[in-house]
């Protein structure tokens, strides 16, 4: 894309970004109706993943969680553009970090953190974390095809502080930054699906024989990291409370794989609190265990 057709985007963009909130929940009911109703976005999709991801549950109960998961997709847009504009302190009355003490104390004790947490509430928002921490704080993210929005992007996610590596770089990235006295913390969304050339492990996850990325355990024991879950529960009128919770505090003493399914678990764990706020549109298990191509 060229740097006019961009910038002509971007504007568009900044006009709805720049509404108050009362004015995009709007613009969510609309945008809801257009998803659901009028193009039925990727609904086939949604519905197969929730069918299988929750067979005791009734066709009534999961017409319920798909339709609640539409209206959390329309919040996602309104939230997206809303991130563009929110400085700060807007930010931290939206999203509350019930437990910070737990980073400051693996601070204190020097630790380098591995955060992971799955596409699960409003992940973008997570960005303000260097706001609440000593830590340094880096994002891990997945390079856009387009690089004028690529570098947009990238510019917004370190916008309240920090680094942000691209998933090539992190090894790099990292080994600079624990030169310096200061420890990081590498925020991963840890749930993304591996291309077929790049299988290695797979964990039973809602239900299902699941593909999953090693990395983000093998960069922990690289560099001896603890590692934290995050947990975003959505409250009410676009707010979040966040949990951190310890899955190990010296990962080289973790067997393989152990750091990974129990991050799965604890994300299945919040999933199942509330299943509309999750990624569910999202292709996850388009890649079948060779057990099950069998069949």
């Amino acid at each position: 894309m060229n740097k006019f057709t961009g910038n002509f985007i971007l504007v568009i963009i900044y006009a709805f970004a720049i509404q108050p909130f009362f004015l995009l929940r709007r613009w969510r009911d609309l945008i809801f109706v257009f998803l659901f109703y009028v193009t039925g976005y990727r609904k086939e999709v949604v519905w197969e993943n929730l069918k299988n991801s929750f067979p005791d549950k009734s066709d009534d109960e999961l017409k319920r969680i798909q339709r609640s998961y539409y209206i959390h997709l329309s919040n996602l847009i309104i939230e997206t553009l809303a991130f563009f504009r929110l400085n700060s302190k807007n930010m931290l009355k939206r999203v509350n970090f019930k437990n910070p003490e737990l980073l400051s104390e693996l601070y204190a004790n020097k630790k380098n953190i591995v955060l992971v947490m799955g596409h699960y509430g409003m992940w973008e928002w997570m960005l303000v974390m260097p706001k609440i921490m000593k830590h340094t704080g880096v994002v891990i993210y997945k390079p856009m095809n387009d690089k004028f929005f690529n570098e947009f992007f990238k510019k917004k996610r370190i916008k309240y502080g920090g680094y942000a590596f691209s998933m090539r770089e992190t090894l790099r990235g990292l080994i600079t930054l624990s030169r310096k006295d200061s420890p990081w913390l590498a925020a991963f969304v840890a749930d993304q699906t591996p291309t077929a050339n790049e299988i290695n492990f797979w964990v039973k996850f809602l239900n299902q024989d699941t593909p999953v990325f090693l990395g983000p355990e093998k960069i922990a024991k690289r560099f001896d990291a603890a590692v934290v879950y995050a947990e975003m529960m959505p409250k009410d009128k676009n707010k979040y409370d966040v949990t951190f919770t310890l899955i190990a505090e010296e990962s080289v003493d973790t067997s393989e794989g152990e750091i990974t399914v129990n991050f799965n678990k604890m994300l299945e764990n919040t999933i199942n609190k509330a299943p509309e706020y999750w990624l569910w549109s999202h292709r996850r298990w388009k890649h079948k265990h060779l057990k099950d191509k069998k069949k």
